[in-house]
């Protein structure tokens, strides 16, 4: 009796006891060939799509728009709020990004009008390239020098600091000032 009651209640299937239907499995990613099958897995897959792009928007306020294409070349769309709000939004920002890009454009041929230097090296002539030569190299001698002074200022500032400071006097009594004595006054000479 006790053996029947442990075999019922196994989940595992046997040769005896087969499974009734396949459940969940892992489908393997590849196009789908029957014209058939395809549709009716592209109508399922659009449906859960747009379901989970509502969601989206309900939890997160996004503003979502889908544009699918089924195998028929059919279009199916999802916007939220609504399509024209999102088309708009898109072509605003597009709007701000080519006056950016416009700016810039202006800005360079500013630039490229004051100083040869801003030019493109492809348009820069043999005489430019040669100026341009020597004031890299007058640069990278500059920040040498710079670098340079910089170092003896931190090696004497080292030096320096290996010497202790003289000592200060400082009042006393019952406060914890630490505010120094004024030196006395020299005597004239």
């Amino acid at each position: 009796m006790s053996n029947s009651i442990l075999s019922s209640s196994n989940p595992i299937p046997s040769s005896s006891n087969p499974k009734k239907n396949k459940g969940r499995r892992r489908i393997e990613m590849k196009m789908i060939a029957k014209d058939n099958n395809l549709q009716v897995t592209f109508s399922k897959r659009r449906t859960r799509l747009f379901k989970k792009a509502s969601e989206l928007c309900t939890l997160c306020d996004a503003k979502v728009w889908l544009v699918v294409f089924s195998p028929t070349n059919k279009a199916f769309s999802f916007g939220d709020p609504n399509i024209d709000v999102v088309i708009n939004r898109i072509n605003e920002e597009l709007e701000i990004e080519k006056k950016c890009s416009e700016e810039l454009a202006k800005q360079r041929k500013e630039a490229q009008e004051r100083f040869w230097w801003a030019a493109p090296i492809e348009e820069i002539n043999g005489e430019r390239v040669d100026q341009l030569k020597s004031a890299l190299e007058n640069l990278k001698k500059n920040v040498v020098g710079v670098v340079e002074r910089q170092n003896i200022v931190e090696g004497a500032t080292a030096v320096a600091a290996a010497i202790p400071p003289p000592p200060h006097f400082f009042t006393g009594g019952a406060s914890s000032s630490n505010n120094p004595l004024t030196p006395p006054p020299q005597p004239p000479t």
